[in-house]
């Protein structure tokens, strides 16, 4: 099939600058532009997906007249990054778009608002997760992001909360709560209205209802909490995709001997606390696998199986974790690091479909940017050390095939050879045809 010739570069504005921000909305995203032509009649917008996919078509700002500078896009998926364009329209037809934006829909996690990293959010009055540890309340009609840290010289991780509209911040350390540094700048340019001071007594508001989250011990029990039962040190288990946004697949090895049937139990955050355990239906000692239906899509979960014996329960396994994908266009996602099945077409890194044979199993592990400037994203096999990277715009790819070693080891190098040719040869590239 011949290739398609890719679609013109629309020339980029030099006065138009666009953000985005997000708020406690799950499926929709604020634009606001300034900058406009002064000749702009009404104005359009469009998203993509990837930094690299293909553009959706120009939509039409509704209502919009030359002096609208925002518009809320809905209907978008949580916890999701999207990439978006602005433009007028004038008496000439569309001018020159603003520089693409990357925006995100928020998640809760544990009924609180993430704030996410180098994003604008507007407070709205809600209480926001900064890090993993340290929740603040931002009060409505301010704007904050969280914008950077690190691991420090001294061993602990810190964070900042940043005041995009003076540069004010205020960084944490996120183990301990405790306040690092501060700082306080005026805001600058047209329409700054406030002084160092207001931002000081701002961040006084918000310090005053930062609480801190301890991240649980579960190996073992607290006053306050339900002894944490010892955990077996043979039983394994591992959660397996095959494709549903709703379901997984428990799978589990080292089960013992006496072993009469099976009970599982599932908790949907880390810092959740554990559901009843339930009986895998129809399950005798043999059973080593059962498929957990009605999960929340996209969202982390975490299960844990044990054996029923003669003599009552057993020691549960290690916590397991699992996340169904999204669908897009009726195409699975590769959710990161989770256990994907072949059979069936997956989607990678937003814009590469890949089919997987029957019979192989492959996570998303990581990916990378080249010397040259490219993106790479990976794909592993489970079961060896053998793997495929592909160039996110281009599709091109490299595989490192390593033969499974170790007990039960029945593939070859050969084999895992043709299944990445196959996967390479089934490889399409989301606008492009090949």
């Amino acid at each position: 099939m011949p290739t398609a010739a890719p679609a013109a570069t629309p020339t980029l504005s030099d006065s138009l600058e666009l953000i985005t921000v997000t708020d406690a909305s799950p499926t929709s995203l604020l634009l606001e532009w300034t900058g406009a032509p002064a000749n702009a009649l009404r104005w359009q917008y469009r998203q993509r997906e990837t930094r690299s996919g293909a553009w959706g078509e120009w939509m039409d700002v509704p209502n919009s007249t030359g002096s609208t500078r925002s518009y809320r896009v809905t209907g978008l998926t949580q916890f999701y990054p999207y990439y978006f364009q602005v433009r007028p329209v004038t008496g000439a037809g569309p001018g020159a778009a603003s520089p693409e934006k990357l925006g995100a829909t928020p998640r809760r996690n544990d009924g609180v608002l993430e704030l996410i990293p180098d994003l604008i959010v507007e407070g709205g009055g809600h209480t926001w997760l900064l890090s993993t540890t340290i929740e603040l309340t931002i009060p409505a009609g301010v704007r904050v992001m969280e914008c950077g840290g690190g691991l420090t010289d001294g061993g602990y991780v810190e964070i900042s909360l940043c005041h995009p509209a003076s540069g004010s911040t205020l960084t944490f350390n996120t183990e301990t709560g405790e306040l690092l540094r501060e700082r306080i700048r005026s805001p600058e340019g047209a329409g700054a209205a406030d002084s160092a001071e207001d931002v000081g007594a701002l961040f006084d508001q918000i310090l005053s209802t930062m609480t801190l989250r301890v991240i649980p011990d579960r190996s073992s029990p607290t006053p306050t909490a339900t002894p944490t039962p010892p955990l077996s040190d043979t039983l394994k288990l591992i959660t397996v995709s095959d494709g549903s946004p709703t379901a997984l697949l428990l799978e589990w090895t080292g089960a013992p001997a006496d072993a009469l049937r099976w009970q599982y139990r599932k908790r949907e955050t880390y810092f959740g606390t554990w559901e009843a355990w339930l009986d895998v239906p129809g399950s005798t000692g043999s059973t080593r696998s059962y498929r957990v239906s009605g999960l929340p899509t996209w969202e982390l979960v975490y299960f844990q199986v044990r054996a029923v014996t003669a003599e009552g329960a057993g020691a549960p396994s290690p916590e397991a974790e699992g996340i169904p994908p999204h669908l897009r266009d009726g195409v699975p996602k590769f959710p990161p690091d989770q256990i994907a099945e072949g059979g069936r077409t997956w989607l990678l890194g937003g814009n590469i479909e890949l089919t997987i044979p029957e019979g192989f199993r492959f996570v998303e592990c990581g990916g990378a940017k080249t010397d040259t400037g490219r993106i790479v994203v990976n794909i592993c096999h489970v079961g060896s050390r053998s793997g495929m990277s592909f160039d996110i715009e281009s599709g091109e790819s490299a595989a490192k095939v390593v033969a499974p070693e170790g007990k039960g080891a029945s593939l070859t190098a050969a084999d895992l050879e043709a299944a990445f040719d196959q996967i390479r040869n089934s490889m399409t590239l989301r606008g492009h045809t090949r």
